[in-house]
This record gives structure tokens, sequence and C-alpha cells, in this order.
């Protein structure tokens, strides 16, 4: 079996947030006391700066 891992795009913001919602919401039902429901796991602003982050560090 081969794996592909895959830089994710600014355009996949919306299925990167869904994915970590659902992790995040793992830990909101484990540890009610120290995690919270929330929209957005991730800024769209901060996702963005992840993404020139990653691509500075592949061309650098």
């Amino acid at each position: 079996m081969q794996i592909t891992i895959e830089i994710p795009k600014v355009e996949d913001f919306n299925k990167v947030n869904e994915l970590a919602k659902q992790v995040h919401e793992i830990h909101v039902n484990w540890r009610p006391d120290l995690f919270f429901s929330v929209d957005e796991v991730i800024s769209k602003e901060d996702f963005e700066e992840m993404i020139q982050d990653i691509e500075w560090k592949e061309n650098n």
C-alpha cells in the first residue's frame, strides 16, 4: 500500500477545518472541563499563514 501526503492549498481550508473540528470534538467529549466546542478550529488567516510558511520552507 502506498500513502501519498499532499501539502494542503488555501482552497482546502474548509475540508481541513472540518477534519480538525472532528478531532477537536473528540477532545471535547473526552475532557469537557478543558475543551469546548467551536465552529472554527483554525482561522482562515492562520491557515493561510501556515500554508505560506510551508511553501517558503519548501523553496528555501
